[in-house]
């Protein structure tokens, strides 16, 4: 790639952001309400109400994977996992959102950290951050794409 398109590519991404409209503050809060809304699902154990959140064709990475659906993602992961949990808690940061020119996909970005408690009483606290990108249906936001990546938080001893 030669410097003059490397520096063409660095100002597209710079002018991005600002080629995007400000969305309503409202259409911006929907689109973080269904990425809390899987979060609250997640500590309350319910992984039908967290379903209702994603597109039929989703697609999931969990720290360096590719899951699949969300289907495939609960069957094969999330569910077997889930059945070891005893509660699992957040901790939420500053959320970060950006939409498309047109507002119908939008990227909600979350730093987090979070407990687990399993059934054993082993307690893993980790960092994370949430990505999901949501895209408009029926005048609502569902998930189409959503990235967990976390690390172990150490102990201070």
């Amino acid at each position: 790639m030669t410097m003059k398109l490397k520096l063409v590519w660095a100002g597209m991404i710079f002018l991005l952001p600002l080629a995007a409209p400000a969305l309503g503050n409202e259409n911006m809060a929907g689109a973080s309400s269904v990425a809390a809304a899987y979060l609250d699902a997640m500590e309350a154990s319910d992984l039908d109400a967290a379903e209702a959140l994603f597109t039929k064709n989703s697609l999931i990475f969990e720290t360096g994977g590719v899951e699949g659906a969300w289907e495939q993602y609960r069957q094969h992961h999330l569910g077997p996992e889930m059945e070891s949990v005893s509660s699992f808690s957040t901790e939420r940061g500053e959320v970060r959102t950006f939409a498309s020119q047109d507002g119908t996909m939008v990227t909600v970005t979350w730093p987090l950290e979070y407990r687990i408690v399993l059934t054993d009483e082993t307690t893993i606290h980790s960092k994370a951050t949430l990505t999901f990108v949501l895209i408009s249906e029926s005048d609502t936001y569902r998930i189409v794409h959503m990235h967990w990546s976390s690390r172990r938080v150490r102990s201070s001893h």
